[in-house]
């Protein structure tokens, strides 16, 4: 278990989606403990018009990372 853990709002997945450095960085890094809540999976699986591509790669980015927040 790494020494920090944190709790990741939809609006850093959609940075690291569109490549941006700093979002990448983070999530990419393997020195933090990485939680979504379970609305933030339903925000980025909803968006309209979302190309099947896109869902894929939204659901390879979230399955490494627990949407379990109970411990």
């Amino acid at each position: 278990m790494a020494a920090n853990a944190f709790l990741i709002d939809t609006d850093i997945f959609i940075d690291y989606l569109k490549g941006i450095h700093p979002a990448c960085a983070f999530l990419d890094s393997r020195q933090f403990d990485i939680y979504y809540s379970s609305w933030t999976r339903k925000e980025l699986l909803a968006k309209s018009g979302l190309r099947e591509s896109e869902r894929q790669e939204i659901e390879l980015l979230l399955g490494p990372i627990s949407d379990d927040l109970s411990g």
